[in-house]
C-alpha cells in the first residue's frame, strides 16, 4: 500500500516536471542526430508528451490505492482501464505517424528536387539554344526583336494600348537611332514597376496574369536595349533577350521568325548592326523573297 502510493507521487511529481517542457537532459540519444539530416525531433513536445504519460499512470495508480484503502472494486478496476487505455494510447500514437519529428524548412523532398534538377537542366539547354541563336545577330536586330515579341504577345492579350504604342515605337526606332544618349533619355521614361505598370500603360481590365507578363516582356525588351548602353558594349543584350523569348515560349505565346533579323550581323559596327529602318525588320514579307 505505502509503496503503491510511493509511486503514485512519483509518477505525479515526474509528470509536473517533464509536462512543462522540461527534462530534455535525460533524453541524450535525441542529440546525436546529424545537423545535416532532414529534420530533428521537438524535445519538447516529446517531454509534454511523457508528464502526460506520467500523469495518466499517477492516476491509475492512485486509483488503486483507493481501492485497496476502502476495498471498492469499482476503483481497482477503474485503475486496470487507466493503465490499459493509457498503454493502448501510447502504442497507437507513437505508430501512426512522426509525432515529435519536425521537417527543416528548408527541406526539399528527393523527389521534387529530381524535378526542379530536371526543370533547371531543360531550362539551361534551352537558354543555351536561344544563346546560339542569337549569338550571330547584332544589338539592334535583338532589341528589334524584342519589339516584335512584345508587339506579339501585347495584340494576343489585347493590350495595344495608346501607351503601349508609343513603346513599340521607340524600341522600333532603336533599329535606326544614331544618338543613342537621347533614345535612352526617352526609354528611361517608360521604366515603371508592377504596381504601377497598368496604370501607365492604361491595363487596369487585364487580368492580373496577364499584366504580370506584360510588365516582364516589357522590362526585358527595354534592358536589352539600355543595359548596352549603360555598359557601352554589346554583349549585355543577350541575357535580357534569352529571358524575353523564354517568357514568350512557357507562357504559350506564338514567337516571331527569326529570318529578318538575321539579315543584321553581329560582324557589323562591332556588334552593334548597321543603322536600319524599322520596316528592315518588320516587313516580314523579306522571308519569301
Amino acid at each position: 500500500m505505502i509503496a503503491s502510493l510511493a509511486a503514485a507521487c512519483i509518477f505525479l511529481l515526474g509528470s509536473l516536471y517533464f509536462i512543462r517542457g522540461k527534462g530534455s537532459s535525460f533524453l541524450l540519444r535525441l542529440h546525436a542526430v546529424p545537423e545535416n539530416d532532414n529534420g530533428t525531433y521537438d524535445l519538447n513536445r516529446i517531454c509534454r508528451f511523457i508528464g502526460f504519460v506520467l500523469l495518466l499512470f499517477s492516476l491509475g495508480t492512485f486509483l488503486w490505492c483507493l481501492g485497496r484503502a476502502f476495498h471498492r472494486d469499482i476503483f481497482l478496476t477503474l485503475s486496470f482501464m487507466v493503465w490499459i487505455g493509457t498503454a493502448l494510447f501510447i502504442l497507437i500514437y507513437l505508430n501512426t505517424g512522426e509525432r515529435f519529428w519536425t521537417l527543416r524548412e528548408d527541406y526539399v523532398p528527393f523527389s521534387q528536387a529530381l524535378k526542379a534538377a530536371e526543370e533547371s537542366a531543360a531550362e539551361d539547354e534551352a537558354s543555351g539554344q536561344i544563346e546560339d541563336i542569337f549569338g550571330s545577330i547584332s544589338v539592334r536586330g535583338r532589341v528589334a526583336y524584342g519589339a516584335a515579341c512584345l508587339e506579339t504577345a501585347a495584340s494576343a492579350l489585347q493590350a495595344r494600348t495608346e501607351k503601349m504604342g508609343e513603346f513599340l515605337e521607340l524600341l522600333w526606332s532603336f533599329t535606326s537611332v544614331i544618338l543613342f544618349d537621347e533614345w535612352e533619355e526617352r526609354a528611361e521614361a517608360f521604366r515603371t514597376e508592377l504596381e504601377t505598370f497598368s496604370s501607365i500603360f492604361g491595363l487596369e481590365g487585364l487580368e492580373e496574369e496577364d499584366k504580370t507578363l506584360l510588365f516582364q516582356l516589357q522590362r526585358e525588351a527595354l534592358e536589352a536595349a539600355t543595359e548596352n548602353l549603360k555598359k557601352g558594349q554589346s554583349g549585355f543584350t543577350l541575357e535580357p533577350t534569352i529571358r524575353l523569348v523564354k517568357l514568350m515560349w512557357k507562357n504559350g505565346l506564338p514567337l516571331p521568325s527569326m529570318k529578318p533579323f538575321h539579315r543584321s550581323s553581329i560582324e557589323e559596327s562591332g556588334g552593334w548592326g548597321d543603322p536600319r529602318d524599322p520596316d528592315f525588320f518588320r516587313d516580314f514579307s523579306l522571308e519569301n523573297r
